[in-house]
Formats: structure tokens, C-alpha cells, sequence
């Protein structure tokens, strides 16, 4: 079952998206300063293709490092396997099932 609580760390921040069994999701990206942010909207499964209508991606993957402030992008694919979401799953940009 893909729907669940995942999170990661990465330097600086904690980030954790839950999704919710009625295809919402809410996500929490938390910093070590203090600084917040969140999303709730909406994810589709697919064949394993995770699809979110806006998310917050934390992490450069081509520089390999943190993005401060995150960007919120729209159309977001991930692929789950085994309670992992991967962004980039070669670069690490994976979220485990808490």
C-alpha cells in the first residue's frame, strides 16, 4: 500500500509528505532556522508513478545540495517501491514509509 507517511533528512531540513488514502496529501518541509513550509493537494498512483499536483522539492539534485527556499513545482513524479518515494533515486533524493 503506497498511501502512508514518508520522510527524509537532508543537512539542514526535515521533510515529510503523508498521503492520504483519498488521493490528498500534505507535506512539511521544516529547516533548521525555523522556517516552514507545507502543501496540501492532491497525488494519483499509476504503475508505481506517484504524481503530485504541487510539491515542494528540497533538493538540487544535479548541484547535490539543499535548496533554501524550497521551490514549489507543479506535475511532480516519484516512483514508489518498497515504502521508498524517489525523486532521483540515483542521486538520493528517496523519502523512506516512517
Amino acid at each position: 500500500m503506497i498511501a502512508g507517511a514518508y520522510a527524509r533528512a537532508d543537512g539542514p531540513l526535515v521533510e515529510t509528505i503523508v498521503l492520504n488514502t483519498n488521493g490528498m496529501f500534505d507535506q512539511t518541509v521544516t529547516y533548521s532556522d525555523g522556517q516552514s513550509f507545507k502543501v496540501s493537494d492532491r497525488w494519483t498512483n499509476r504503475y508505481h508513478q506517484v504524481k503530485f499536483t504541487r510539491l515542494y522539492i528540497t533538493r538540487d539534485v544535479e548541484a547535490s545540495k539543499v535548496l533554501s527556499p524550497p521551490e514549489l513545482l507543479y506535475y511532480v513524479n516519484f516512483v514508489w517501491e518498497e515504502g521508498v518515494l524517489a525523486h532521483t533515486p540515483e542521486q538520493g533524493y528517496l523519502l523512506r514509509r516512517k
